[in-house]
């Protein structure tokens, strides 16, 4: 009998390394990440170019783009679409579509062809930290707008090795300022917090950029007391504060919520999530007027 409960153990042992050895056969890691502007609309084509650092990766178009207008408000999607694993994310990006200058997705993937499902959201910058099976996973923000440039950074999972990715648009303002937009999925798996503060600290770099408005927002995966304080800390240190909601449907793990929206230079006027059962995360909407 002893003999027949080893030779299990081996035999589920066996099996369970079988089976990690084929998910990372089909799996592809692009570190940096694998950075791409898709218009419908735009024959527009980007550079690569070093903003900051060599830790981003950093390009800028071939034509000047279109100013956002300051005398209007600024509307914003930000949401985890849980890979369009869940039924009917498409009929609520859809009904949001028309109300909204700006969607900011995570876990968004390469088969949900977005800008083709979005008429009004032609552009789309989408920042890849892995494929598995050539469905390429990651960050993507669309918008009508196209930006005056764009980077993109990641950061290891440090158990499963596999990149969390960033991007960042900066936008032209008609008064001649600049908005500085950074779509953030962050560390999940980490029981520290070293990688999730390197993360951050990565993500904040880039508002030594000249810009007057500033955007950042995502599944910050802040499921602790740990994680908040850094996050908290960080944002204070720029000047940004977060966006309140009502009513406040947003994903929680340990009572923490996952998605977060911070600011600066603009004012909320309004503020709420959705539930649903188109993905694991609750949607959050926000409209915005610039100072």
């Amino acid at each position: 009998m002893k003999k027949l409960i080893k030779l299990s153990g081996v035999f589920l042992l066996m099996l369970i390394l079988v089976v990690i050895v084929f998910l990372y056969q089909s799996l592809t890691l692009y570190q940096p990440p694998l950075t791409q502007f898709i218009s419908m609309n735009e024959k527009q084509s980007f550079e690569p170019f070093v903003e900051i650092d060599s830790k981003l990766s950093c390009y800028r178009p071939m034509l000047d783009a279109e100013t956002i207008s300051t005398t209007q408000p600024l509307k914003l999607l930000v949401w985890n679409v849980h890979k369009g694993e869940d039924q009917g994310w498409q009929s609520l990006l859809l009904n949001y579509e028309e109300k909204t200058d700006f969607m900011l997705l995570q876990e968004a993937t390469s088969l949900q062809k977005l800008p083709q499902l979005l008429q009004h959201m032609p552009n789309q910058l989408f920042a890849s930290g892995f494929a598995y099976r050539d469905m390429q996973s990651g960050v993507a923000t669309l918008s009508p707008f196209s930006p005056q440039y764009y980077c993109s950074a990641a950061v290891d999972e440090p158990w499963l090795a596999i990149p969390k990715t960033s991007v960042s648009s900066v936008y032209p303002l008609d008064n001649g300022k600049f908005l500085l937009m950074i779509n953030v999925h962050m560390v999940n798996f980490e029981w520290g917090t070293s990688a999730y503060r390197q993360q951050l600290e990565q993500i904040m770099q880039q508002l030594q950029q000249r810009v007057d408005a500033v955007i950042i927002a995502g599944d910050f995966n802040a499921w602790n007391q740990d994680r908040v304080a850094i996050l908290q800390q960080k944002m204070a240190q720029f000047g940004l504060h977060e966006i309140s909601f009502s009513p406040d449907n947003r994903l929680r793990f340990n009572g923490f919520p996952l998605d977060h929206i911070f600011v600066k230079g603009l004012k909320a006027v309004s503020a709420t999530t959705k539930k649903t059962k188109a993905s694991d995360h609750n949607p959050m909407w926000v409209e915005l007027t610039f100072d």
